[in-house]
């Protein structure tokens, strides 16, 4: 595929933020998805390639969004949010495990979908080899909005400026979403910065780690897992965070059934959490999404819930997020 724009890019990614920007009239607001982060590059000629955070692609698991470069018919690159929709409409970020599985030689792997995909664009980077990234994000949402995005399979969700956050803010925690993000009129787009020109604002705590192992269920009564035990990359090593016990369907159950052979190593990949009974580690191969409420004073994740496996980012690169 001939492309004039870059073949690679990290996108731009929003900091952490507690509270809404005090100054709204300077803002734009856009509710935060489930899914997974993806660039799209279209060549002009039905071209595309799907590239993650973490620049691989990952055209070959989402064959239903091919249709959009034939649709667009220009050379772009497109940023957004590959969503899993449920049977309600609703997006769900579980489902998207369905769609790829994992082998620790091989990596990720294409299933058999079951649940459609929509792609949820908010920005355009290139187009018609015009590098669009140093203009300010009002005039890229225009660019964007000009392009008619609109299929079974993709779409460009509503944005929301000035006063009305704090209702954007409430809708979306009535609709069980992660949060919103809030990004500046004026905004450049950063390509692999994290800028405080994009604010995420979290309904929830959330964030990935990496799954150093299992615990077994002595009970027996929701079966052999009791929980994952969870950790994040530093310096020293993978650093214990705690564990959790909610939120897995029975495709997790059974995916890590599966997989525990695989995985399974003697010692505690932990440096600072001895060996305890009744835990089963893992080499840290596998990395997942939680939700919780809070950070403990030990450093550990508080009423955690499982919301699915993450296969766009490498074990070594899950750190503890800033809390804002």
């Amino acid at each position: 595929m001939v492309m004039e724009f870059p073949r690679q890019l990290s996108p731009m990614l929003p900091t952490a933020s507690a509270e809404l920007p005090t100054d709204p009239e300077r803002w734009a607001w856009e509710l935060k998805f489930d899914g997974f982060r993806a660039l799209v590059f279209c060549d002009g000629q039905g071209g595309l390639e799907i590239q993650s955070r973490s620049l691989r692609s990952m055209t070959f698991a989402y064959p239903e969004l091919l249709s959009l470069a034939r649709a667009l018919g220009r050379p772009c690159v497109l940023d957004g949010e590959l969503v899993a929709v449920d049977d309600s409409g609703k997006p769900n970020f579980e489902l998207m495990q369905e769609r790829l599985g994992f082998h620790p030689a091989n990596g990720w792997r294409r299933r058999t979908p079951k649940h459609p995909i929509v792609y949820q664009v908010f920005d355009v980077l290139f187009l018609d080899e015009r590098d669009l990234m140093g203009l300010p994000y009002r005039d890229r949402r225009a660019e964007l909005e000009r392009l008619g995005l609109a299929g079974e399979n993709w779409l460009v969700p509503s944005v929301h400026t000035g006063p009305g956050a704090l209702e954007v803010q409430t809708a979306s925690r009535a609709a069980g979403l992660e949060g919103m993000v809030a990004k500046h009129l004026g905004s450049r787009y950063a390509a692999g910065q994290r800028s405080p020109a994009w604010r995420k604002v979290k309904n929830w705590s959330r964030q990935e780690f990496v799954i150093g192992g299992v615990s077994l269920d002595l009970a027996g009564a929701g079966g052999w897992l009791g929980g994952l035990l969870l950790g994040c990359s530093t310096p020293a090593g993978l650093s214990y965070c705690g564990g959790v016990e909610m939120g897995f369907g029975p495709g997790t159950v059974e995916a890590l059934r599966e997989l525990m052979p695989q995985l399974r190593r003697e010692m505690t990949p932990f440096h600072d959490r001895e060996p305890r009974p009744h835990h089963v580690y893992f080499e840290p191969a596998l990395v997942c999404e939680v939700q919780f409420l809070e950070w403990t004073s030990l450093g550990h994740v508080r009423h955690a819930s499982f919301k699915g496996f993450v296969f766009d980012k490498e074990p070594a690169a899950v750190a503890r997020e800033s809390e804002g």
